[in-house]
């Protein structure tokens, strides 16, 4: 199960979050997964059994276990290859968000337009690699860049830059430039060749590091495109939660014979007609503990029911209308309970007070735009 999910939106924006992280007993379940294909994950916490493991966007694989022999890593190595051919087993959350491209697939649509350098990411990753900054001076020495010029270096590289259709970028990167190379785009810069990153006894040029860490992003002039971490991601947020709605529309027996939303009306009539939703809807809870019809006035619901054998309460919105897919006639039932999600929150004084001021009456519908008074038990 997972536990731990950070993800990078696929936007490159000032006004966005472009980072986002959660964390849960088990995030499958817990976790919002609407507009989840926006989103890139690039550090998984994981559960499988006793077994936590941790995945970068590095590809770094960590397993908490107790002191083994080198047999035992090659082993543990070998399985966990075989799990990444045979996509880990835990591909079905991960399905929820942005899907990965072919560099080439990308370029044949559209072009890089921004660039922008992760300085959070790697600021923290300076600072958990304790390492220095270093440039030469004119003398030919090496100088280290103190706390406020790592800053203000910092401000510089976190702004979001422009490409040009040639695939350059402006100042203060100096000189530089997209290169699309056969599998990845990375930048040329000549600042960022001439600071050097001191750390673990190695130097290493600022602009190898964030290659290295994969501390960039590109966007491309299609929105739905990012490239980060050394991979392509496309955005596939509503395509990823067609299943997901699917999976809540369950079709109940009797719908299909449904003619209108509460029948006919008739001053004496003690239940719904045969062929209303109002009936159907009766029908199916008719083993639930209790039934109020809510419909009309201050309502919360057409229907509000209590199921205490499986501690359920049930907000039930009906309409009725010809067979349609048509976008806008779901809206007219699902944008009702959102509209009353509030009433879910309700304490014994509120539905106290409903009893008393509305469900002990009989219903009163209307009917060729009349007012009936039944004798249909709210």
């Amino acid at each position: 199960m997972f536990q731990k999910i950070s993800t990078r939106t696929i936007t490159n924006s000032d006004k966005a979050i472009r980072n986002r992280s959660a964390e849960s007993a088990d995030l499958n379940g817990s976790f919002s997964t609407h507009a989840a294909g926006r989103s890139i994950p690039y550090y998984l916490k994981l559960r499988q059994g006793a077994i936590i493991k941790t995945i970068s966007g590095s590809g770094r694989l960590v397993e908490a276990s107790q002191g083994v022999n080198f047999d035992e890593i090659a082993t543990w190595s070998y399985n966990q290859l075989c799990l990444i051919r045979q996509g880990g087993g835990v591909k079905d959350f991960l399905d929820y968000f942005a899907k990965q491209k072919e560099l080439s697939e990308v370029l044949s649509c559209t072009v890089p337009n921004a660039f922008l350098i992760e300085s959070t990411s790697l600021y923290e990753k300076l600072q958990s690699e304790d390492a220095k900054l270093k440039y030469k001076l004119p003398d030919g020495t090496e100088g280290i860049l103190n706390g406020k010029q790592v800053n203000r270096l910092l401000r510089k590289l976190e702004r979001v830059y422009e490409i040009k259709p040639d695939l350059t970028i402006s100042a203060p990167l100096g000189k530089a430039k997209i290169r699309i190379n056969n599998k990845t785009l990375t930048i040329d810069s000549t600042i960022l060749k001439k600071i050097k990153v001191s750390y673990n006894a190695k130097d290493i040029t600022l602009q190898s590091f964030i290659f290295k860490n994969g501390l960039y992003s590109i966007t491309f002039a299609d929105p739905r495109y990012m490239y980060f971490m050394g991979n392509c991601f496309e955005n596939s947020s509503g395509i990823s939660e067609i299943n997901n709605i699917l999976e809540m529309l369950v079709p109940k027996a009797n719908i299909q014979n449904v003619s209108s939303e509460k029948g006919i009306l008739l001053g004496g009539m003690t239940q719904f007609s045969n062929g209303s939703m109002f009936d159907v809807v009766e029908n199916i809870h008719s083993g639930d503990d209790y039934i109020f019809c809510d419909d009309l006035g201050n309502e919360w619901a057409d229907h509000i029911t209590f199921n205490k054998s499986e501690s359920c309460i049930c907000f039930i919105h009906s309409k009725h209308g010809d067979k349609s897919t048509s976008a806008s006639k779901l809206h007219d039932v699902v944008g009702q309970g959102i509209k009353n999600l509030g009433y879910m929150y309700f304490n014994t004084s509120d539905f106290t007070d409903k009893i008393r001021s509305k469900l002990r009456k009989n219903y009163i519908g209307v009917y060729n735009k009349k007012s009936v008074s039944t004798k249909i038990k709210k």
